[in-house]
């Protein structure tokens, strides 16, 4: 029996994801007019929405300006410490960087200081993008990942990097939760470990929904990128798509895609022969310690072109058994093999359930009439033949278990047929 090597898949519609995008936080600077304090939160004489926008400008959360009226727990896009203003619901002691004096050595770059004024608190390396400082001048303090850059790596904190780490940047940082900053902790949120679509996606949210996925979608294995209850697969255009995954496992059958858990897909030559095949990069990914199932199935479109990185598992299980445990109720496990160079020498061997079990233990014809589970039918014969594991005694008494020309080596064990 020769191994199909490519199936036709029919599946499902596709669920649309959208991008949701996130901001950050940008400073503002101080300055005001005759014996107007700048950020004392009242618009004194001298100061206009343009001098000191911090005490005059209208309050907008998000203008990247922390206005009178904001504060730290309603806006913290724009009232953050490190914005360079001492905010609402700030002090010297929860942010000394915008609220204490500028002490020229107390290893806090201020925003008066600069490496000029007092390089012992503001030098490249300090990790803080100081004044003055930028990706090509302090790569260190100021490239990706560095503190600020406009997103809150993992190793960074609301204490530790507070411009890229504030409550209302769309993501719940460390030093956050629920009962201070429901806006981004309050599930679902992008952090929670659960890819939440169509609010999140891989562009969006890479901690919940990249995982490693290296598709934009989604990828089929490892399964990655889909929200809980869905699993990685392909819509009715051949793409991948995050759907709904069904309960059924790896080689039970079943009539639609929408039937087969996470990691597996509904596929078959015929209705007949439909079952939960699990998604694969190489045989150890296959399910089964008897080296049975591997993973070889390629899927082809409708176009009977082959689909990129789509391969699935055979299924492991013992053709000698005349119940195998590892297929569907009623169907047999057939000893197969893969001759890819068609030289009529096989290339190695592998097992696999088939809906073509029967009740005949002597004669069949491949048509009508089926060997039972533990026979292949020779049709050269017409004759039900034995299936068995050399030296484990299977055969009937009379009988012994004989190699086939080509060992049938599976793991460990060599499988034959009695004569």
């Amino acid at each position: 029996m020769r191994y199909r090597d490519s199936v036709v898949i029919a599946v499902a519609a596709v669920a649309a994801v959208s991008a949701v995008g996130m901001m950050w936080g940008a400073g503002c600077a101080a300055g005001g007019g005759g014996g107007a304090v700048c950020g004392d939160r009242q618009c004194d004489p001298g100061e206009d929405a343009w001098s000191c926008p911090t005490d005059c400008s209208p309050a907008v959360c998000g203008d990247g300006v922390c206005a009178v009226g904001e504060s730290t727990v309603g806006c913290g896009q724009d009232c953050y410490c490190g914005n360079a203003t001492c905010d609402l619901g700030e002090d010297a002691s929860s942010c000394a960087l915008d609220c204490g004096a500028a002490i020229c050595g107390d290893d806090i770059c201020q925003p008066s200081e600069n490496q000029a004024t007092c390089s012992g608190d503001c030098y490249c390396g300090n990790s803080t993008c100081d004044q003055g400082e930028d990706q090509v001048t302090c790569p260190a303090d100021c490239g990706a990942g560095a503190c600020p850059d406009g997103t809150c790596q993992a190793d960074e904190t609301t204490s530790s990097c507070a411009q890229d780490c504030y409550c209302g940047n769309g993501t719940c940082d460390g030093g956050e939760s629920a009962a201070d900053c429901a806006a981004d902790c309050q599930d679902p949120y992008c952090g929670d470990g659960i890819c939440d679509a169509p609010l999140e996606d891989l562009g969006s949210c890479p901690a919940d929904c990249g995982n490693g996925c290296t598709d934009s979608i989604c990828d089929l294995w490892p399964q990655c990128g889909c929200v809980a209850g869905q699993k990685c697969t392909f819509d009715t255009a051949d793409d991948r798509a995050c759907l709904a995954a069904g309960s059924t496992v790896q080689s039970q059958t079943c009539t639609a895609d929408a039937d087969c858990a996470a990691g597996t897909m509904c596929v078959g030559s015929d209705v007949e022969d439909l079952r939960c095949h699990q998604f694969c990069g190489a045989d150890a990914d296959c399910p089964g310690t008897g080296g049975g199932g591997v993973c070889v199935i390629t899927l082809v479109d409708a176009s009977d072109q082959t689909i990129p990185g789509a391969t699935l598992c055979t299924t492991d299980c013992n053709p000698a058994s005349t119940s195998p445990v590892s297929c569907p109720t009623g169907w047999a496990c057939h000893l197969q093999y893969v001759d890819a160079n068609a030289d009529e020498v096989p290339d190695f061997y592998l097992t696999d359930c088939a809906n073509d079990a029967g009740t005949s233990t002597t004669t069949c014809d491949g048509v009508n009439v089926f060997c039972a589970p533990g026979y292949f039918c020779y049709t050269d014969w017409n004759e039900c033949i034995r299936t068995c594991r050399v030296g484990m005694g299977e055969c009937p008494a009379g009988q012994s278990c004989g190699s086939w020309a080509d060992a049938a080596i599976i793991g460990t064990t060599e499988y034959g047929y009695c004569e």
